[in-house]
């Protein structure tokens, strides 16, 4: 029956478009949070960097309390996206893969017993080269892709077994592919080997996947999503602009962007008439910074005054940001996809150098755009480097209370203070 059913919806869908909602209900992962530190950053041996060891995720640093868990559940999240480094996963074999098949279970259950739903999400990194996003994400026929891909069926597999509905695979993030027309047709085809790698062995679990570039709304909306109709499927994107914003004091490794480190306090909302404080402000520190010699202190900024002047221009406010949300709004309903289906998967900005209201103004912004649309989301992220961590500074068991009053919580999952 369920293969006769899954052929009329497919007749259905060839001649007029109808939405399709999510299957896990209306109360499973609407709100929720990044947690990057348990299973992510993976330790390397100061020996041979090529290789983890063993066990992998057992510092301090990979350490979360149990407090701190209990507070995320109280503040009013009801998901966690629990993020995995497959570094290890792809690099272990016999006893001990099978021993991270039992990290990664009892991970799930210590949020689970906190009354927290868990969206298990394979998130690569640069630490080691031979695992990094763009050594996995070249083409569907890369041994390291099908490696990738074995890894993803298991968990799915994994999962499954554990028979709860609150678990869910998210099998990729922010794939780097998909700025051109010969990547983007390459990564539909390994999204598709991943949804079916994981479909194989769990038919019904809950999965979340991703367009192209970067996994930002541009990517999703480039995803044709039509080898995806299944009603156990979400479909993510991830929103952080404008970068200028957001990633305030970050170190970047792009040349045009190194000034970032030294921008500080940007207003937001982009008020006619803030332009110049903010230009002197950052040619002040890129002035001051010692690591820039002249020659380079100039051209950085340059580049600074040319990326404030652009953002001044286009007037970043609730109205630009809206304008990316419609644009996956009008993929969704041109492609039968309900609202409920969306996942605005991460979303933030740095905490200790944008200023505090202009931060709080822009979390707010982009979680509106989200609950006005109903789509779900989650925030990045609990505790941990990269400076956008909620923990509150003083106390790693209290979370951040402006960053909780900007994300509209402690909230009812049917309610939102988002004036329409």
């Amino acid at each position: 029956m369920r293969f006769l059913s899954r052929i009329v919806i497919l007749i259905c869908a060839a001649t007029t478009v109808t939405a399709v909602h999510a299957a896990d209900g209306a109360s499973v992962f609407q709100r929720g949070i990044g947690v990057h530190r348990p299973l992510n950053w993976a330790s390397v041996s100061p020996a041979d960097n090529s290789l983890y060891t063993w066990p992998p995720f057992a510092t301090a640093e990979h350490y979360v309390p149990d407090d701190l868990i209990t507070a995320v559940r109280k503040s009013g999240f009801d998901f966690v996206r629990l993020t995995v480094d497959p570094g290890p996963f792809l690099q272990m074999k016999g006893e001990r893969r099978d021993a991270l098949d039992t990290i990664l279970r009892s991970a799930i259950r210590r949020f689970r017993a906190r009354d927290l739903s868990v969206i298990i999400n394979f998130h690569s990194n640069s630490q080691v080269a031979q695992y990094r996003p763009e050594a996995i994400f070249t083409d569907a026929q890369n041994p390291l892709f099908q490696a990738y891909a074995t890894a993803v069926s298991r968990t799915a597999h994994l999962i499954a077994e554990m028979k709860d509905p609150n678990v869910a695979l998210e099998p990729v993030n922010e794939p780097p592919a998909g700025y051109d027309s010969a990547t983007a047709a390459r990564w539909q085809t390994m999204m598709e080997q991943l949804y079916r790698a994981a479909r194989q062995q769990a038919p019904d679990l809950t999965l979340i996947l991703t367009g192209a570039q970067g996994g930002s709304w541009r990517g999703l909306v480039l995803l044709d999503p039509a080898p995806f109709r299944d009603e156990h499927v979400l479909f993510s994107f991830h929103y952080y602009e404008p970068h200028l914003l957001t990633h305030q004091g970050v170190e970047s490794s792009e040349p045009k962007e190194r000034f970032w480190r030294d921008m500080q306090a940007l207003p937001y909302p982009a008020i006619k008439g803030e332009e110049g404080a903010a230009i002197r402000a950052v040619e002040s520190r890129i002035f001051a910074d010692a690591s820039f010699s002249p020659s380079e202190k100039i051209r950085q900024f340059n580049s600074a005054k040319g990326s404030i002047a652009t953002y001044f221009r286009e007037g970043w406010n609730a109205g630009v940001v809206a304008v990316a949300f419609e644009a996956v709004t009008g993929w969704a309903s041109r492609n039968g996809i309900a609202a409920d289906r969306i996942i605005l998967g991460e979303f933030g900005a740095t905490r200790s150098v944008v200023g505090a209201g202009a931060r709080a103004r822009w979390l707010r912004d982009v979680r509106c755009a989200a609950e006005r649309r109903k789509f779900r989301w989650s925030v990045w992220e609990l505790s941990g480097a990269g400076g956008m961590a909620i923990v509150d500074s003083g106390n790693e068991s209290k979370l951040d209370r402006v960053t909780l009053e900007a994300l509209g919580l402690p909230a009812q999952p049917s309610t939102t203070d988002c004036a329409a």
